[in-house]
């Protein structure tokens, strides 16, 4: 549940049924939409597709796009995974615009890795640490991320 919004996981049947019966009773919906193989749900950000073999699929694919498109990182030379050198031990204290640049990249990306992406996970975590200290590195960080988000765009869970 977001908001106004609702999500039912549940197969056909009786305990779906009720679970809908119940939350129309309360609120107006608009039309029930059911994920099958041939359509996709989006919910949340997040899309839903649904395999051949009852598995469904999650991504964040248009998201991840649209970042990448924002930073004009959409046409940029990918990396196939994230290597980083240490954290220098000097400090590089970020401007108010950097700062904001850094919160904005480590944002974005949290918001992934707490859906679809746990595979950036622990870089998120970093770039987030290092923001407010650490301005030239951390941007290194996160275009390193942005480059190995155009390799695996696509890339998601499946349940």
């Amino acid at each position: 549940m977001y908001v106004d919004d609702f999500l039912v996981l549940a197969p056909a049947g009786p305990v779906r049924e009720t679970m809908v019966a119940a939350l129309t009773s309360i609120w107006q919906f608009g039309p029930e939409r059911h994920l099958t193989i041939d359509t996709s749900l989006t919910f949340f950000g997040i899309d839903f597709f649904r395999r051949t073999d009852g598995d469904v699929y999650l991504t964040q694919e248009r998201f991840t796009r649209d970042l990448l498109k924002k930073y004009n990182m959409d046409k940029c030379k990918i990396l196939h995974n994230i290597t980083m050198d240490r954290v220098p031990d000097s400090e590089d204290i970020p401007n108010a615009d950097e700062l904001k640049e850094l919160q904005s990249y480590a944002g974005a990306f949290n918001w992934l890795a707490t859906r679809t992406r746990p595979d950036i996970t622990y870089y998120t975590s970093l770039l987030a640490s290092c923001s407010s200290r650490q301005a030239s590195w951390g941007r290194q960080l996160a275009r390193k991320v942005l480059r190995y988000l155009v390799e695996t765009t696509e890339q998601g869970l499946m349940m």
